[in-house]
C-alpha cells in the first residue's frame, strides 16, 4: 500500500535512530518516472521492510536525506556520555577525538575535520584543537602570545572574514607551536573561540564557555553547572 514517502522515512527514522549514521551508505530507491532509466543515485532500495520508497524527483531525495542528516545528528548529541567537568583531570588530558567538529562563517566552512584533539581540564568544557589541514581558509600569525600553565606558549592568529576581507578577525585562535610534555599532539593545531563564527560537534551547534577568557566549547553533553568562567568562578 502506498503512503507519503516522508511520513513513512520518518516513522521508520525514528525507530532506528541508532543506525541513521549509515544510512548515506544504503538507502536505494525507485524512481516513478522511468524506472528502468532513472539516474544510478536513484535506483537503490532503502532498507524498509517489504516494499520500496517511491520518490518522485532528486529534490524530493536531497530533503529527505537533510531530515535524516538532521535526525542522525540530535540522535548522536543524545548519545553521547555526559561530560563532567568537575572530573576532568588536572594536569589537562590531551587525546585525540573522533567527534566531527566543522567551523562556519557566514554559512561558509572554513574548518572541518574528525581527526582533531581535546583538551579536558578541571572544571572547562572541551578545548578542541583542528589539524591545520582542516582549515579552508588563511589565517595570519599575530605578536600576541601569552602562557598556559600546562600547555606552554601559545601563538595567536588573525582571520578575515571570506565574505568581507577587509573585516579581520584578532586574536580568536591559537596555537601551540613548542608544548610542553603531554602536550605533543597538538603542536601546530589550531584552537578557536566559539565565535564570531559558529562551530558544530557532530552537527550540535556550541555555545562558548562562559566569559570571554577561555576557549571551551560547550555541547548538550556538558554538565554546565561544574564549568567555570562566570563571575564568582575564576579560582575554582
Amino acid at each position: 500500500m502506498t503512503v507519503n514517502t516522508q511520513v513513512r522515512l520518518l516513522i521508520w527514522m525514528m525507530t532506528i535512530n541508532p543506525i541513521l549514521s549509515q544510512v548515506s551508505d544504503s538507502y536505494s530507491v525507485a524512481t516513478t518516472h522511468h524506472p528502468a532509466s532513472a539516474p544510478p543515485n536513484l535506483t537503490r532500495s532503502l532498507p524498509f521492510p517489504n516494499n520500496n520508497i517511491i520518490i518522485n524527483n532528486n529534490n524530493s531525495m536531497r530533503n529527505i536525506l537533510r531530515t535524516l542528516k538532521m535526525s542522525s545528528s540530535a540522535s548522536n548529541t543524545a548519545a553521547r556520555k555526559t561530560l563532567d567537568p568537575k572530573t576532568f583531570p588536572r594536569p589537562p588530558l590531551c587525546e585525540p577525538t573522533a567527534r566531527h567538529l566543522e567551523i562556519k562563517w557566514n554559512g561558509q566552512l572554513i574548518a572541518d575535520t574528525t581527526s582533531a584533539y581535546w583538551v579536558l581540564e578541571t572544571h572547562h568544557p572541551p578545548t578542541y584543537y583542528l589539524p591545520p589541514a582542516s582549515l579552508k581558509i588563511p589565517i595570519q600569525k599575530n605578536t600576541k602570545s601569552s602562557i598556559c600553565e600546562w600547555k606552554g606558549r601559545a601563538t595567536y592568529y588573525d582571520i578575515a572574514n571570506p565574505a568581507d576581507p577587509a573585516e579581520v578577525v584578532r586574536s580568536r585562535a591559537w596555537s601551540y607551536d613548542a608544548p610542553t610534555a603531554g602536550f605533543e599532539g597538538i603542536r601546530g593545531y589550531l584552537s578557536f573561540y566559539a565565535g564570531p563564527w559558529e562551530c558544530f560537534v557532530d552537527g550540535e551547534k556550541v555555545e562558548a564557555q562562559p566569559g570571554d577568557f577561555y576557549g571551551g566549547w560547550m555541547t548538550g553533553d556538558v554538565q554546565r553547572e561544574a564549568v567555570k568562567g562566570a563571575p564568582g568562578t575564576l579560582f575554582w
